[in-house]
């Protein structure tokens, strides 16, 4: 599988040259000299068998993109694909940098590439240097010496490590790093006391210092830098220096949400018309104060540099935003990006939270003046029609598919909006079916509970009722299990629309084999689907052909599947 994701990457990376300049560029070599310790040979050989089994055929190649690529880095990813044909537990050092690097790099730099090169090395200046001119890569990771070796029962990887910069004919990395066996799980988890654990951790330090260097070189990442201090002076500045006007808020914050705390907002932001807004939130929590606000939100994001502290005993800082959108006469809001981190100084602080607006699309591509797209982006997107996301033939029959359905009426909505608006209807049609269950199933499920002496609570979870039913609720189909310790069979009980009130039928359409249900598992949605494609992302089933058919179908002047409940 590994081989198969590097490729791919290769392929992405490799497709991206024309429109602009790949960087960093960086050549990562195989070990120069390997050794095995006593001992070993057996574990070393059976992990390079299974990984021979493992590779990929000599065909794997894709010729597809090469039309794309400049000579020189054309013959660097042929020299790839040589490399990833033999891989033995000694690649897997280079193997594992390349993917790690490339993952890393990803979201600030998503043109860097590495590539993994066949050429041994000793590490030498000269040697690297050739390297790097014939590749014509600026950047080289060499692994001179890599070992495996058992000191005192336990086994460790010893590799040496040498990355070159073409730039400044210097060697910016020249150590020696070992990893034990155990596991220390994060990025670089595995097998605890197995050989893989040892590279694994050696991995664990040497690519950190590796990213730390690439990172202080890179012009790409200076530029983007120097960028993201400009914007954030910006934003102090003309903005959270500037003040704010905080009675709009008390007229669109819900009175007594206890969710938010008007109290503790220090910064707001309006479009020109006044129809949507974003504020932001911060107060300072000592110990033991933040399990207690915490019980407030669902998520949190938690960002600490105190090692082995839960976040609840040392001091910090709890922020939140909050933005909304007035639609149709009313304020649609949200609490979101909830976030606990260190610091003492408020004001700092208060700026690092408010400098999320530079991932929010706040600012203008390779600029900082405002973007007049952040109102209708990030934070304020609207909801898409699925079926023209050029994946939906793909993905139509998975979970697309009913999410679709689910936005299907709230199309060109906001999602502030949409959400709560789902969110309205949910809790409308959850009372609708309590008063439902309180008003006409029980006192039919009483009487169904009575010749084994129990009331309808007993012998059946009325928490669990599920129902379905078309729009004008002339019908309502309800599947109801039997309570927790019981045989859990299932009785499905049809409520039919007569005069104020609701006629009962037990629907035997499904064999008793089959509604009967003996496994606890099974629930409704199942069994309709046995019949006709839906799910409860539709608020109602309006389909004539399944109630038509399968439910109210005659026999004469008697109900076909029907036997009413007296």
């Amino acid at each position: 599988m590994i081989y198969r994701l590097l490729i791919f990457i290769l392929l992405v990376t490799g497709t991206c040259f024309a429109q602009q300049q790949l960087q960093p560029q960086l050549v990562i070599l195989a070990p120069y000299k390997t050794m095995v310790g006593k001992g070993l040979e057996k574990q070393v050989a059976d992990y390079n068998t299974l990984s021979i089994v493992q590779q990929p055929p000599a065909d794997s190649s894709d010729n597809s993109f090469e039309a794309t690529l400049p000579p020189y880095l054309l013959s660097a990813v042929k020299s790839e694909y040589a490399f990833l044909k033999q891989v033995d537990i000694f690649k897997t050092i280079a193997v594992m940098s390349r993917q790690y690097l490339q993952y890393r790099f990803a979201e600030q730099l998503p043109n860097a590439i590495f590539i993994l090169n066949n050429t041994l090395s000793d590490g030498s200046v000269n040697s690297l240097s050739r390297l790097a001119t014939g590749n014509r890569f600026p950047f080289v990771l060499n692994f001179p010496t890599a070992e495996l070796y058992r000191e005192k029962n336990i086994m460790y990887a010893k590799i040496a490590v040498k990355l070159y910069d073409s730039t400044t004919r210097a060697l910016v990395i020249n150590k020696t790093y070992i990893g034990d066996w155990q596991n220390h799980g994060f990025e670089f988890g595995c097998t605890d006391s197995s050989i893989q654990c040892t590279i694994n951790n050696a991995l664990s330090q040497i690519l950190p210092d590796v990213i730390a260097e690439l990172t202080v070189r890179s012009p790409e990442l200076k530029r983007q830098q120097h960028l993201r201090e400009d914007a954030i002076a910006v934003l102090n500045n003309e903005y959270l220096q500037k003040g704010y006007n905080k009675d709009p808020l008390k007229n669109i914050i819900a009175f007594g949400d206890e969710n938010i705390d008007l109290n503790i907002c220090y910064h707001s932001l309006y479009n020109y018309d006044k129809t949507k807004f974003v504020a932001f939130f911060l107060q300072q929590v000592h110990q033991g104060d933040l399990k207690d606000i915490l019980k407030k939100d669902r998520q949190v994001n938690i960002q600490t540099e105190v090692e082995n502290a839960f976040p609840d005993t040392i001091p910090g800082n709890y922020a939140y935003v909050v933005f909304g959108v007035s639609y149709k006469g009313k304020w649609y809001y949200e609490k979101r990006n909830v976030t606990y981190f260190d610091g003492v100084d408020i004001a700092a602080a208060r700026l690092r939270f408010f400098s999320q607006l530079l991932a929010l699309n706040f600012f203008t591509a390779d600029a900082t003046t405002f973007n007049p797209d952040f109102w209708e982006t990030g934070l304020f997107k609207k909801v898409e029609d699925l079926t023209k996301e050029p994946e939906w033939n793909e993905n139509k029959n998975t979970v697309w598919n009913t999410e679709e359905r689910e936005n299907r009426p709230y199309l060109g909505m906001y999602d502030v909006v949409a959400t709560r608006l789902k969110k309205e209807q949910a809790d409308s049609i959850q009372k609708m079916e309590h008063r439902i269950t309180d008003r006409y199933l029980v006192p039919i499920l009483n009487k169904a509970a009575k010749p084994v002496g129990k009331t309808a609570g007993q012998q059946f979870d009325l928490e669990k009722v599920s129902m379905v039913y078309p729009s004008d609720l002339s019908r309502i189909l309800c599947f109801v299990h039997e309570a927790e310790g019981q045989k859990q069979s299932t009785m499905i009980v049809l409520l039919l629309k007569d005069g104020p009130g609701f006629r009962a039928y037990e629907w035997t359409y499904l064999s008793q084999d089959k509604y009967r249900i003996k496994n606890q598992s099974t629930d409704f949605l199942d069994l309709v689907n046995t019949l006709i494609d839906w799910n409860f992302a539709w608020p109602a089933l309006n389909s004539d052909l399944f109630w038509n058919k399968y439910v109210l179908a005659r026999d004469g002047n008697s109900y076909k599947y029907l036997k009413e409940l007296k």
